[in-house]
């Protein structure tokens, strides 16, 4: 997939959902595209901080993505499914990977992420984290901060929870649970 700067059917940026006034369009395109799995979810977690300001969009970032083997096709999943002992396996060492400029031009980034993909022993689901040291972010911001503005960029949202964060449904032991949600 190429990535370009105005996207199709007049959409400009990915935000995991369509904005008031493009559904219409999007619903009458020819082509619609969306980017892949991986870069999906980390537009998901960083979007919203650059957004919000409370993330700079040049900060050097990791992003850190287990999937199941599934999407890697058919000599991966024979891999998999033929080998029970492999439990991961890291790729894209060369920092290469396809998704990155993705990731770059819909998440507001303008330095390129370290990515690090992992596929795990399962056959579907995935789990994107970003480390972030409140550090390197807005003066003044928290955790608390951090989850009013992935509150308020998901609002309305049908398949987007905001957790807070003294829940304790993330402690039990299905929380992480990759392929039992949507």
């Amino acid at each position: 997939m190429r990535v370009r700067s105005r996207g199709i059917a007049g959409i400009r940026q990915h935000r995991l959902r369509v904005r008031i006034g493009q559904r219409h369009g999007v619903a009458a395109a020819r082509r619609v595209s969306n980017p892949g799995c991986y870069p999906t979810g980390a537009i998901a977690l960083l979007r919203p901080l650059v957004e919000a300001g409370l993330m700079p969009a040049d900060l050097p970032v990791t992003v850190n993505a287990v999937s199941g083997y599934s999407g890697g096709g058919k000599a991966l999943i024979a891999r998999f499914e033929d080998d029970g002992d492999i439990a991961f396996r890291a790729y894209g060492l060369a920092l290469g990977h396809k998704h990155v400029p993705e990731m770059m031009a819909y998440s507001g980034l303008t330095v390129k992420p370290v990515f690090m993909p992992i596929v795990g022993n399962f056959y579907k689901g995935l789990a994107v984290s970003v480390p972030l040291h409140l550090s390197q972010l807005k003066p003044g911001s928290n955790g608390a901060a951090l989850v009013r503005a992935f509150e308020e960029h998901y609002r309305g949202e049908r398949f987007i929870r905001v957790m807070p964060l003294s829940d304790p449904a993330i402690t039990e032991p299905s929380f992480f649970d990759v392929q039992g949600a949507n």
